[in-house]
């Protein structure tokens, strides 16, 4: 899952905390209702929309949560060139992550 890839890399915890507290977090049992909708679509047509709708909900909720609440600025993991070209580029530093 993408939470659990950001915990993985070592994110700053307060993302992952923002991250678990978003109102549709993208968890399993969400998105597995909405497929049953979808599925359920099949039998009623009117089904389909609402799974359609819901779909897109998620996905801009999920979009507001991450870019307004759990998006902190921890500095730029940008490979850093040596100066004049002495060297090899080594990964950027990635202040307030657990692992860098």
């Amino acid at each position: 899952s993408y939470r659990g890839a950001l915990e993985a890399e070592g994110a700053p915890t307060q993302s992952l905390i923002k991250l678990d507290a978003g109102p549709l977090n993208l968890s399993a049992p969400g998105q597995a209702a909405i497929v049953a909708l979808a599925l359920a679509g099949l039998v009623l047509p009117g089904v389909t929309a609402l799974a359609g709708l819901l779909a897109v909900a998620t996905g801009w909720a999920f979009k507001f949560t991450l870019i307004t609440r759990a998006a902190y600025n921890q500095g730029y993991a940008i490979e850093a060139m040596p100066a004049r070209g002495a060297g090899k580029p080594a990964p950027g530093v990635k202040p307030g992550w657990t692992r860098a």
